[in-house]
């Protein structure tokens, strides 16, 4: 362990592997989480002509289409955008959300919620592809036009107005020119927000997250290109790349932002006026059971329509299961939660659909488990697990039905990005695939009686043309016994899913818009018509268009759903005598009307006649070859490059600072190179680092030279004669110590889960010295002689050193720093060589969220321990850094209050020890946030008003603690203190706090002020 000094400076050498990448938790800071890769990705390439695509073997069918979408959707946007690529594209493609989840391609670990990733340093594209051809289309084309707009930006020379481009535009741009005017969800959340009255400003939806900027971004994004054109949107967002925000527009649309802004709003409640509310309607949208407070969804309801299960993030931090009273919504207890475990890393809850056992006892759901999906039964009374499996062969799950014997699951499933449906035997646990073909099928269901599994599927049943999207979903009808598969649809041009049996089998529920509105729908068997069950004004419908938002009691015919309210979602239940519906008629004109976003009745000049073109025979022999990946580093990331000139009593110098970062494409392998000076080629620093992320074992090694220089100050009376008389001088002696540290070590660090890890790190350091030093005589505060003297600097030290750590991270992240859960880290560190001693740390953190305060906990002891453990040519750890015991700071201390007249201050030299131990405690109050946490809703700046108790002593193996509470002593006795701080973040990447603390130990001295740039711990 080094000084707190010395691992600053260190810290800008090698900032350009710890910081600025942050390429892995592992070796970025003390504790996070770990993004475990599971499985040995053994990556090929296949070149197109404007892309270079990688790809690994399972995936190779679906990624062969994937690439036939790419081309098409550039000659779409090369015009578009009137550009082309300046050289291949790269896109990584993985099997499915899981594989994506262990990319080392992009930093961090990324949620369920992320479809694809267009990152610019490198311009690579990141796609997890799903089994339905028509979302991986959607998500190809809008991560695109992510690629182009990163290729405008980097044709500009100076591109600091982009910067003032807001996210909506950025995302609404991509949304419009993939989707087009026509589509059924951003239309679903423009009917709500006119029938609220919340129709918001384009600077309202820059400042709330509330207005998706996914949603609100595409309806302002498909106003601007009806009225101004298409290809309008290309020249605006290049103009406000050049000139800014406020600029662009007036250039491009001859109208300020405010004035485009004004009258998009205008238009918005115009076109949705009329649309009739049925919100309290209970006959035609039920009868609430989870209000939209917060996020509800996927419910599910017991065959004996007694409880439902459903998804929620009441709990803030995670989403979760949960189950309730199917009469009254009252939740009954939280039956799965989503924080990691080690069982499991997280429940799926992304196109979740979880079933029930027939005897309405156990409930089975999908978790990510060792890289994969896995199926979980769990006892529902109990939440004991009963059993945890993978399906063979499947790379992703995503819907499970119970069949009606108890004996077998109908399971949706990708293999190889392909998506078939799957029989799970229960009893000998085997698996068999009863569909294989190209088509999705997805939301299975089983008849009453088993014989037929009811699923939604693309497969095509009209014929293509060019005024009819494709890859609507419709509903299939598979019957078990022969395989044969039979279709229901209401209108071609409407999407179906989530279908689900009558209790006798007589009748067929589903979700589907014929009229443009998500809604349910029961079809009978008996009389071969359809019936509308609900008229719900937005929609029947759960996060994303193919979310599965429905369930039916298979006993007493509830059915239960979600509705999407007031920019959240509500769920409803029908009792078994209100799901018959009503005769219905319904043309495609109507269909257009509800789906299209204003201005009604006018669209783009070139997006929506693309986007309604044949995808047939669009994909030639586009294909150049398929290649095995070879690694090449190439530029990633040029730090921060700064310089300057700093003075001191050891002289003018000029000093800086400059970085590099290179990678492979597919980060496997990453390189820092990094220099330093403070002045002069005795202080000029250099590091080189190495990271191997390729495998779940990463490894690398650092070579380092840092030269730092420390002052000390030691302060002494004395006398001289002057003319005679004996006169009091004050001799200031300044030490100047500069330390050379070279080093060369290996690390590792191997994640035993997302919460835990082991590191391991050794190597050779030496430690060289030199010394310089300064005596200034005083005479009444008056400079009185000002000479140099020389001291022979310690020998240097040679040390071979190792290192173990265990790391565990079970803790949740607010907005200025960890606000629920634990984490603890415990590390030993022997040394040999020149000397021997052991690094010991122990740091245990723990948080009590109670909502919305946080009662934080922290004990933290380092000590080096053994053999020359004092030994003083090893620095010392100081007690007072702000981040241990605040208000003992070393510019804090005044001679004035040091009980020794000798010079020495025993109150300054008790908190430098060989050994700490910390105790800290918090309470954090986030009174500026957002409406979920945070006291006033304000979360352009994050703010936490906190109370805290420190303490904390400082030790060594020849002067130990003295255990006593005493305000006034010279001894190493524990100090204290207490105060009030504000914590807030800036841009969410800088966190300031400003303290003011009591020091219980320097009585007399008052409060002490401080600043401290760092998290809170």
């Amino acid at each position: 362990m080094k000084s707190l000094l010395l691992n600053v400076i260190r810290l800008l050498t090698v900032i350009i592997l710890i910081q600025l990448i942050n390429v892995n938790s592992s070796f970025a800071q003390a504790f996070g989480r770990n993004k475990v890769q599971y499985q040995k990705f053994e990556f090929k390439q296949l070149k197109t002509p404007h892309f270079t695509i990688f790809f690994y073997p399972s995936e190779s069918t679906a990624v062969h289409l994937s690439a036939c979408m790419l081309e098409k959707w550039y000659t779409r946007y090369s015009t578009m955008f009137g550009i082309n690529h300046p050289e291949s594209q790269p896109v990584i493609f993985y099997a499915s959300q899981a594989d994506f989840q262990q990319t080392s391609v992009i930093p961090g670990l990324i949620s369920q919620a992320t479809g694809g990733v267009t990152e610019g340093t490198m311009n690579r594209i990141v796609i997890p592809l799903t089994g339905v051809a028509s979302e991986n289309d959607h998500v190809i084309g809008h991560e695109l036009v992510h690629a182009f707009q990163f290729a405008v930006i980097q044709s500009v020379r100076n591109y600091f107005n982009n910067f003032r481009v807001p996210l909506w535009f950025i995302e609404g741009m991509a949304e419009y020119l993939s989707s087009g005017t026509l589509s059924p969800l951003t239309s679903m959340w423009m009917r709500d927000a006119v029938v609220r009255n919340d129709i918001p400003t384009f600077s309202e939806i820059e400042k709330d997250m509330h207005y998706f900027p996914y949603r609100y971004g595409h309806a302002i994004c498909a106003y601007i290109a009806a009225t101004w054109g298409d290809k309008t949107l290309g020249t605006l967002f290049s103009s406000v790349i050049k000139k800014g925000w406020e600029a662009g527009f007036i250039y491009t649309l001859g109208m300020s932002a405010d004035s485009v802004s004004e009258a998009w709003r205008k238009e918005t409640i115009a076109s949705y006026n009329n649309v009739p509310s049925n919100r309290n309607h209970s006959a035609l949208t039920g009868r609430t059971l989870q209000s939209s407070k917060d996020i509800n969804l996927s419910p599910s309801i017991s065959p004996d329509g007694k409880f439902i299960t459903f998804l929620s993030a009441r709990d803030l931090f995670t989403i979760d299961l949960y189950i309730a009273d199917a009469s009254n919504g009252k939740i009954i207890k939280k039956l799965v939660s989503n924080e990691s475990g080690d069982r499991y890393e997280s429940l799926r809850f992304i196109n979740f659909s979880g079933n029930w056992s027939p005897d309405s006892k156990h409930f089975a759901f999908v978790v990510f488990s060792n890289g994969k999906n896995a199926i979980v039964i769990e006892e529902v009374t109990t939440s004991v697990e009963k059993r945890l499996f993978h399906l063979n062969g499947a790379d992703e799950i995503h819907h499970i039905a119970w069949s009606p014997d108890g004996r077998k699951l109908a399971v949706s499933a990708t293999e190889g990005a392909v998506c078939n449906l799957y029989l799970y035997d229960l009893a000998d646990k085997s698996t068999k695939r009863i569909t294989d073909n190209q088509y999705a099928e997805i939301h299975p269901d089983w008849s009453p009686d088993g014989k037929i599994i009811a699923f939604a599927t693309d497969y095509p049943l009209k014929e293509v043309n060019d005024t009819i999207p494709v890859g609507t979903m419709s509903i299939g009808l598979m019957n078990i016994e022969n395989s044969t598969v039979s279709y229901l649809s209401v209108a071609q041009w409407a999407n179906h899913i989530n279908p689900h049996f009558s209790p006798d089998g007589d009748d067929l529920y589903f979700i589907s818009d014929p009229d443009g509105i998500k809604n349910i729908y029961r079809y009978s068997f008996k009389d071969s018509n359809f019936y509308k069950v609900t008229d719900v004004t937005t929609g029947v419908c759960g996060l994303t268009e193919l979310s599965p938002a429905m369930s039916v009691s298979s006993k007493k015919g509830k059915i239960v759903f979600n509705v999407f309210d007031k920019m959240n979602y509500l769920i409803q239940v029908l009792d078994s005598t209100q799901t018959r519906g009503d005769t219905f008629s319904c043309d495609y004109k109507t269909y257009l009307a509800n789906v299209s976003l204003p201005p009604k009745g006018k669209t783009g000049d070139f997006v929506d006649n693309y986007l309604l073109t044949s995808d047939t025979g669009f994909c030639p022999e586009i294909y150049q070859g398929v290649h095995q990946y070879k690694p090449k580093l190439r530029l990633w990331y040029v730090g921060q490059i700064f310089g300057g000139i700093t003075a001191s009593p050891f002289g003018v110098s000029a000093g800086g600072q400059a970085s590099l970062l290179f990678s492979d494409l597919l980060a496997n392998h990453i390189l820092g190179i990094g220099l330093q000076s403070t002045g002069g080629w005795q202080n000029l620093g250099g590091s080189l680092a190495y990271l191997n992320q390729k495998r779940r074992l990463n490894w690398g090694f650092m070579i380092n030279h840092s030269p730092y220089v420390t002052s000390r100050v030691l302060d002494q009376s004395d006398s001289i004669n002057v003319n005679g008389t004996i006169t009091p001088v004050r001799n200031t002696t300044i030490i100047g110590e500069r330390v050379y540290e070279d080093q060369i070590h290996g690390f590792a660090s191997y994640p035993l889960s997302i919460n835990r890890r082991i590191e391991l790190r050794g190597g050779y350091l030496r430690l060289g010295y030199s010394e310089d030093a300064f005596i200034v005589k005083s005479i009444n505060d008056t400079l009185n002689n000002f000479e140099q003297i020389t001291i022979e600097p310690p020998s240097a030290l040679n040390q071979m050193q190792f290192s173990g750590a265990l790391v565990v991270d079970y803790s949740y992240n607010g907005f200025t720093g960890p606000i629920k859960g634990y984490r603890y880290r415990f590390e030993i560190q022997p040394s040999i060589g020149s000397l021997f001693f052991t690094d010991i740390t122990a740091d245990f953190r723990y948080y009590k969220f109670l909502r919305p305060v946080t009662l934080g906990l922290r004990f933290f002891s380092w000590g080096r321990y053994f053999g020359q453990s004092d030994e003083n040519r090893l620095p010392q750890a100081y007690l007072g850094y702000e981040d241990w015991v605040r208000g003992y700071g070393i510019g804090s201390t005044e001679f004035s209050g040091c009980s020794s007249e000798d010079g020495s201050c025993p109150e300054f030299q008790r908190l430098l020890g060989t050994r700490v131990a910390v105790a800290n405690a918090e309470v954090r109050v986030p009174l500026l946030g957002n409406d979920q946490f945070g006291i006033l809703n304000f979360p352009y700046l994050p703010l936490d008003i906190i109370g805290f108790f420190d303490g904390g002593v400082a030790w060594t193996a020849s002067e130990p603690i003295v255990w006593r509470l005493e305000r006034r002593s010279d001894q190493r006795i524990p100090v204290f203190s207490a105060g009030a701080a504000i914590r807030f973040s800036i841009l969410s990447v800088l966190v300031f706090q400003f303290y003011s603390a009591y020091p219980f130990q320097r009585p007399g001295e008052g409060f002490e002020w401080g600043v401290l740039l760092a998290p809170g711990w």
